[in-house]
């Protein structure tokens, strides 16, 4: 499934905030999905990162703070995960539903930010800038 442009948008505009080879997102293929997810879950609580920053470091393409684009230039997840010996297409369908978990916290962040701003008298409505994941 697609992830919806707002929530795109939403990551480009928040990269991963750390240098290659410092920040975590505590995720361990050990875990399981449920406990990877816990554990991203958690990290945000903590404000480690946010939602967003945490789908950005997931997504190939995004470009980060240093120019580095996450792919051939800085590792992902899915490729980490995939040089140890795990099957490609589990660790693509593993990484995919840690995306659509955070994408669906950033679409929430959205919804909110946009009830906020029509509180407060401003133009947008959370209908208008939530779109789906």
């Amino acid at each position: 499934m697609a992830l919806s442009e707002a929530v795109l948008a939403e990551a480009r505009a928040n990269p991963w905030p750390f240098a290659k080879g410092h920040g975590h997102l505590h995720v361990q293929w050990k875990n399981g999905l449920d406990g990877n997810k816990q554990c991203l879950d958690a990290a945000i609580l903590r404000g480690e990162f946010s939602a967003a920053q945490a789908l950005h470091r997931l997504t190939v393409g995004m470009l980060n703070l240093d120019g580095s684009r996450n792919g051939p230039q800085r590792p992902t997840l899915s490729s980490k995960w995939a040089s140890g010996g795990r099957a490609a297409a589990a660790v693509s369908a593993h990484v995919e539903a840690l995306r659509l978990h955070l994408a669906q916290r950033v679409a929430a962040d959205i919804a909110r930010a946009g009830t906020a701003g029509t509180a407060a008298g401003t133009a947008g409505t959370a209908a208008g800038t939530a779109g789906t994941a």
